[in-house]
């Protein structure tokens, strides 16, 4: 006959983890609260020049404030600027100017949460210029969908990481969907 492991630790470690998770205060921005968060990244992006596949990685800055509805539901926006760096051009100016909305999963000091937006893209380095039949920057409507997670130990601030998949909207046919990944601090105010 086999014995049956005791379940006395097993059962005290869970009731211990549920009694924390329990005492833990909220770590999401909250309901008229406003978050201002700084970051640093990369902005991934494949366009079409041609017949050539031109791919470009931009390191880019992120300044992002946005505002709690709800204990869930935030209302925001996004700017990024970098410079593109590319074998197949010069490097050029890459940015992108968003408005968004959140939706937040709370889970103790680890908060989830999804994006989407819509907004900007600018580009130095767009097809058109690349391909010499436009001049100066080229600006294109864009769409973004994300998830993003934040590590929060105080009520004033966090750290997180934020990952967006853009969708050129006007420029469909020559640029691929788009990637940008930041880091990110975020102070929260009342």
């Amino acid at each position: 006959m086999m014995k049956r492991p005791a379940r006395g630790p097993v059962a005290a470690i869970l009731t211990a983890l549920l009694a924390v998770a329990g005492a833990a205060s909220p770590a999401h921005a909250e309901e008229d609260e406003l978050a201002l968060t700084l970051g640093a990244g990369a902005w991934i992006e494949s366009a079409t020049v041609g017949d050539a596949e031109i791919a470009s990685v931009a390191p880019i800055a992120l300044v992002g404030l946005r505002y709690g509805l709800s204990d869930f539901w935030q209302l925001g926006g996004s700017v990024t600027a970098g410079v593109s760096l590319s074998g197949d051009h010069d490097p050029a100016f890459v940015g992108t100017a968003h408005l968004e909305a959140y939706y937040f999963l709370d889970v103790v000091t680890w908060v989830l949460y999804g994006m989407a937006g819509a907004g900007v893209l600018v580009r130095d380095a767009h097809p058109d210029v690349l391909a010499g039949t436009a001049s100066g920057p080229g600006f294109d409507l864009s769409v973004l969908a994300g998830l993003g997670l934040d590590y929060r130990p105080a009520r004033d601030w966090s750290l997180g990481l934020a990952i967006r998949y853009h969708v050129v909207v006007t420029d469909l046919d020559r640029t691929s969907p788009t990637l940008s990944a930041t880091l990110g601090w975020t102070a929260y105010f009342e």
